[in-house]
C-alpha cells in the first residue's frame, strides 16, 4: 500500500515494500528555510513473535538533500516556494511521483497574447 499526505509545507509518503527489502519506506519533501529538502528512511522488522509483533526493529535514514534552494527571503509553503522559484529562476513545472504539483502559469492578455514574451 502507498500513502501520500500533502500539507502546505511538506509532502510525506509511506510505502510497503513487497520485495522484502524493508517493511516500509518513509519519505518527505519539506521546506526548510531557503531549501526544499528531500529525505527518506527505511524501516526493517526482523523476526515476529506468536502475536505478530516484530522481535527486532531498525531504521536506516538517508542523508537529507536539498533539491531546490532560493536566495533571499522564501515562503514557508511548497506552493509559495515553487512560485518564487518560477519567478526568480524560471522554474516551469515541479512533479512529485509523476504528478504535477506546481506548474507556472503564463500571463495572457485579453487577446490571448503572452504578455511577457521575450521573442
Amino acid at each position: 500500500m502507498n500513502v501520500k499526505l500533502v500539507f502546505a509545507d511538506r509532502i510525506e509518503s509511506w510505502d510497503t515494500r513487497a520485495d522484502g527489502s524493508a517493511t516500509t519506506s518513509h519519505a518527505a519533501l519539506e521546506v526548510h528555510g531557503n531549501q526544499l529538502v528531500l529525505w527518506s528512511a527505511l524501516d526493517f522488522d526482523e523476526g515476529y513473535s506468536e502475536s505478530g509483533e516484530p522481535e527486532k526493529r531498525r531504521r536506516e535514514r538517508g542523508t537529507p538533500r536539498a533539491v531546490l534552494a532560493l536566495d533571499g527571503e522564501t515562503p514557508e509553503t511548497i506552493p509559495g516556494f515553487l512560485e518564487v522559484a518560477g519567478e526568480r529562476y524560471g522554474l516551469l513545472r515541479f512533479d512529485v511521483d509523476g504528478e504535477t504539483l506546481w506548474q507556472r502559469e503564463e500571463p495572457y492578455g485579453d487577446d490571448g497574447e503572452v504578455l511577457d514574451d521575450d521573442g
